[in-house]
């Protein structure tokens, strides 16, 4: 069975692609760069623009999929030079542009990639798959859109449609969006706010693979679903773990009023200079003191969400 996997030299896609491979599917990806990763050799690859239809169509006409994983995507920028167009264009126009030659390729299943920020700043403690989605960044509403609009097409041409909604992800290679959340620059310490007792919904890329690899098993009945870590930590539990793991000196409580007020102000000046989305530090910093709880609950009967920041960043323990 040949799977397509669209952004295999990103992040996840490198990860999905060898846990695909590793269960014995023939993968074929596509991405911008002239050559696939050299850790991918075993799988077929072609360079291709997913925002040139014609393009794409040329470049996929003589391929027979069956399954397409959709990765590629234009995420968070901190510049405001990337406009709510410039994410329309690579995470909805292109999108359907992958749907299309897919469909016209043989594919029968097709999983698009999203995010829970679809969700927006919703004011409930818990979100799952019925809560209302009210978008609020120019990322979230391209990929609302695009959940959308690929509905709306492959429903039409009979196609079997699945949405990922992942959490924020983390990968041994890639800390970011866990680091920003406890961590303060070079080591100085890990923080919190508050009793640091709010918690985090974020996701090992394994749990992400294992997901992707249900889908392609068809233990999962088309739909949406949030894909996240079993269970959330607290910010002070993540926080006590870097500083056990030697990533931080020591724990800091952190002065909330006082950060809130300087990035309110922080805030002010960048949106007024252009030079930030509007809304977003203050939208970002609501995310570290009144995160919402993602619930996994959906996919969880499916698939065995196994793992977890311990033993996916500090174990020499393996995807099986």
């Amino acid at each position: 069975m040949k799977v397509l996997i669209t952004g295999i030299n990103g992040r996840i896609g490198q990860y999905v692609a060898k846990g695909l491979l590793a269960k014995g599917y023939e993968v074929l990806g596509i991405d911008i760069a002239d050559n696939i990763n050299s850790a991918l050799s075993e799988c077929s690859y072609v360079k291709a623009d997913i925002t040139n239809m014609s393009n794409l169509e040329e470049t996929l006409k003589n391929y027979k999929i069956d399954q397409v994983v959709h990765l590629a995507a234009l995420a968070h920028f901190s510049s405001n030079n990337i406009t709510l167009e410039d994410f329309m264009k690579i995470n909805c126009e292109a999108s359907l542009n992958v749907a299309k030659v897919a469909q016209m390729c043989g594919a029968k299943k097709f999983l698009f990639s999203s995010t829970v920020e679809v969700y927006g700043q919703t004011g409930e403690l818990i979100v799952n798959e019925n809560t209302p989605c009210n978008p609020k960044t120019n990322y979230g509403k391209s990929k609302y859109e695009a959940e959308k609009k690929l509905s709306e097409y492959l429903s039409s041409v009979g196609v079997e449609y699945f949405v990922y909604r992942f959490t924020p992800v983390y990968l041994k290679e890639y800390t970011k969006d866990l680091d920003k959340r406890v961590l303060l620059p070079k080591g100085i310490g890990a923080y919190y706010f508050k009793d640091g007792n709010h918690k985090f919904s974020l996701c090992s890329v394994n749990n992400i693979v294992d997901s992707v690899v249900a889908f392609m098993e068809g233990k999962i009945q088309s739909g949406v679903y949030i894909v996240s870590d079993k269970q959330a930590l607290t910010a002070k539990e993540i926080a006590i773990m870097k500083k056990d793991k030697g990533e931080a000196k020591r724990v800091i409580k952190m002065p909330y009023g006082l950060i809130y007020l300087g990035l309110s102000m922080l805030s002010w000046i960048l949106e007024k200079t252009g030079k930030a989305e509007k809304g977003l530090l203050i939208n970002n910093l609501n995310k570290l003191v009144k995160p919402v709880c993602y619930d996994s609950l959906k996919i969880s009967k499916k698939v065995e969400l196994k793992w977890n920041i311990e033993n996916t960043l500090y174990s020499n323990q393996q995807d099986d």
